[in-house]
C-alpha cells in the first residue's frame, strides 16, 4: 500500500470507521455534535485531494505537506486503509467538521 487517496472511499464507508474509532475510544459523545457536517467535511477534504503516502508517513492536501512524522525513522507503516482513515484522515475530517459547525470554511 503506498499512497491512500481519500476520494478512493465512499462516504458511508468512511463514516463506519470514523465512528467506529470514536466508539472505541470514548469520544462518540462528543462527535456527535458534528453528525450534521460530516458529509459535507468529508466532500471537503475529498476536494482538497487529501492523500496519505503510507511508506513514508507524509500527508497531502490542498496546498502541498500537510504532516510528516517528527521522527521519520520511526514512522511504521499502517496494515490496512481503514487504518488510515482512522488514524490519519480522521484529524483533517473531523477538524472540516468542527470549523463547519461553529461558521468558517472547512
Amino acid at each position: 500500500m503506498g499512497i491512500v487517496k481519500l476520494v478512493s472511499f465512499s462516504n458511508e464507508h468512511i463514516k463506519s470507521v470514523l465512528f467506529e474509532h470514536a466508539a472505541d475510544h470514548g469520544s462518540i459523545a462528543h462527535v456527535q455534535g458534528y453528525r450534521d457536517r460530516l458529509d459535507e467535511a468529508i466532500e471537503a477534504q475529498k476536494k482538497f485531494n487529501l492523500r496519505y503516502h503510507n511508506n513514508n508517513g507524509k500527508m497531502y492536501g490542498e496546498f502541498g505537506l500537510n504532516e510528516w512524522p517528527s521522527v521519520p525513522s520511526e514512522h511504521i507503516p499502517h496494515e490496512t486503509e481503514d487504518q488510515v482513515i482512522e488514524w490519519e484522515f480522521s484529524r483533517e475530517i473531523w477538524n472540516s467538521a468542527s470549523r463547519l459547525t461553529r461558521g468558517f470554511s472547512a
